[in-house]
């Protein structure tokens, strides 16, 4: 797997067979897409499952259901202290700088409960939208996330692109992550900071 970050947009790049044209199933809160080499399912802007289809290898599994993380529009909105706390350049859990597992992130705004959910074909995949977003403690149903998967025509690639967008100024990223990760994977990820 590659991960590649392109502020404001995250672009995800998990490797399928060239030239294969997606299946897409739509759900209620998000969707499947399907290449001759990999699914995935991405709900509430969350990437939850992903599976290899040559060798059978579960990558990420739904069922694990652990998404308490960083995900969707990253707003100050007056929560500047928090935002700080998410954006440590040095902190990590060894020396008790992280936010502990679980914990809700205020300045994170993910897809409503009653977030309306739309879809729209792209050529060779689906833009999703989630428009009503929330965090722990207060609803932003103007606010929206969306997310572009398509498979490159020419690496054969399955390719996540996110956006979001606000009424109110204070974005400062946006995050679409892979959650549910078998616990014996590791991520090797060139990057200085930006790496949750």
């Amino acid at each position: 797997m590659r991960f590649y970050r392109l502020l404001p947009a995250l672009l995800v790049s998990l490797g399928s067979s060239a030239f294969a044209a997606p299946t897409v199933t739509v759900e209620p809160r998000g969707f499947t897409i399907t290449t001759p080499r990999l699914t995935a399912t991405i709900r509430d802007g969350v990437i939850v499952a992903v599976k290899d289809l040559k060798t059978g290898e579960v990558h990420a599994d739904a069922a694990v259901n652990e998404v308490a993380m960083p995900r969707g529009l990253g707003h100050m909105a007056g929560n500047i202290p928090e935002m700080q706390k998410l954006h440590s350049p040095w902190g990590n859990q060894q020396m008790k700088q992280d936010v502990p597992p679980g914990t809700a992130f205020p300045t994170m705004h993910w897809p409503a409960p009653d977030a309306k959910f739309t879809t729209s074909k792209l050529t060779t995949g689906l833009r999703a939208t989630w428009t009503g977003l929330m965090n722990a403690t207060a609803k932003f149903p103007a606010e929206s996330l969306s997310l572009d998967c398509w498979v490159d025509a020419s690496t054969g690639q399955l390719l996540l692109r996110a956006s979001a967008s606000s009424p109110e100024s204070g974005i400062y990223g946006v995050q679409v992550p892979l959650a549910n990760l078998h616990p014996d994977h590791r991520m090797y990820v060139a990057s200085f900071g930006g790496v949750m």
